[in-house]
């Protein structure tokens, strides 16, 4: 019971660290300009937060200065189970630095990436808020025509005179009715596995479906973040190979399955660097400047990198708003659709049902 006790609390805390925490690595970014000791930097921070009473941010601190003295101290261990997976490159190429100079402008330029990021999702949430709040509408309108209407329709005339539509109506109903507490229980689970599918989810099917939103805007950002991390490890002056080993490791399975892919194509082809990253993990407007770069560093490929890196972030945020009218759009005609499929639908069972009364009235009429 005590452990998970204090695995919540250490979740919790984690989730309001992550919250905030470029302004964290803005600090430790002047921390190290300023020649301070990380461990000092960290030991002051756990001391404020024992100070304030700050209990779950105090255990963040803790496994931060715990970890500071394993695998030399480097930053993508020691911050390895507290922040996002999707950092964890960046922190990785920070690791290898040429020297503080450029670890703190490293930890700026992550800061700069998660505050474009937080941009961008505001973005897509402003596009969604409307479709978001008719949600209920468009979910309990079909409910009720399905558990209500439609019941009382059959009660009055069987299904197999209601036309093709109504019929289609009446397989809803009768799966909400013999399943609906499975489906209730399902869609919470869908919903996990969907998000979970954006880092998790690899292959060949995936690089289909990465053309598209929402996946396409999720591809944009994670190429652009590699790009950057890749870009500052090859101005450390480590190899190419070396740099896609180092980046691999600490990368989400998508990410990695695409480093690897990269990998096994320079193997191939040592010196075509075009063909090599053309894993589908770029948007098509990047991976062609990636071409053009490539074909005119002959061989020295860093500089193409860094101006990437730094240009691939104003892209996707530029790619980020016109897909956000996209979305809005998209999920008001889904709702439109919705909509009308269930009220027309309802409305011919009407008519039908009531054409069937109408005939029985007659015929006992005569």
């Amino acid at each position: 019971m005590k452990r998970l006790m204090h695995h919540m609390a250490f979740s919790r805390a984690r989730r309001g660290f992550n919250a905030r925490r470029e302004s964290f690595y803005i600090d430790l970014a002047e921390a190290i300009d300023d020649n301070e000791s990380i461990t000092l930097f960290f030991a002051q921070r756990r001391d404020f937060c024992v100070a304030q009473g700050l209990s779950g941010m105090r255990l963040i601190y803790d496994t931060m200065l715990l970890r500071l003295n394993e695998k030399e101290g480097r930053l993508s261990h020691v911050l390895e189970p507290i922040v996002p997976s999707g950092d964890m490159v960046s922190l990785a190429a920070n690791d290898h630095a040429q020297d503080d100079r450029n670890r703190a402008d490293d930890l700026r330029s992550l800061a700069t990436s998660i505050t474009r990021g937080r941009m961008m999702f505001a973005i897509l949430r402003k596009a969604l808020a409307g479709p978001a709040m008719a949600a209920p509408v468009i979910i309990a309108f079909p409910i009720l025509i399905a558990l209500f209407f439609i019941p009382q329709y059959e009660a009055i005339a069987p299904p197999s005179e209601w036309g093709r539509w109504g019929r289609s109506l009446y397989a809803f109903s009768m799966l909400l009715r013999t399943h609906g507490v499975l489906l209730a229980a399902m869609a919470p689970a869908g919903a996990y596995a969907f998000f979970k599918s954006f880092s998790l989810w690899r292959g060949s099917l995936r690089k289909r479906f990465d053309r598209h939103l929402p996946y396409s805007l999720y591809r944009d950002f994670v190429g652009t973040s590699f790009l950057t991390a890749l870009a500052r490890l090859t101005k450390a002056r480590v190899g190419i190979s070396e740099a896609l080993a180092i980046l691999e490791e600490k990368a989400t399975p998508w990410l990695a399955w695409h480093i690897g892919q990269i990998r096994d194509n320079l193997q191939a082809r040592p010196d075509d660097y075009a063909a090599a990253f053309d894993t589908g993990l770029f948007a098509p407007d990047i991976h062609l400047r990636l071409v053009t770069y490539a074909e005119r560093s002959r061989g020295d490929f860093s500089e193409g990198l860094t101006r990437l890196g730094t240009d691939g972030l104003v892209y996707v945020h530029a790619s980020v708003e016109r897909s956000g009218s996209r979305l809005t759009v998209a999920a008001l005609l889904v709702a439109v659709a919705v909509l009308a499929y269930f009220y027309g639908g309802n409305t011919m069972i009407s008519r039908n049902v009531s054409q069937i009364v109408q005939e029985r009235t007659d015929a006992l009429s005569y």
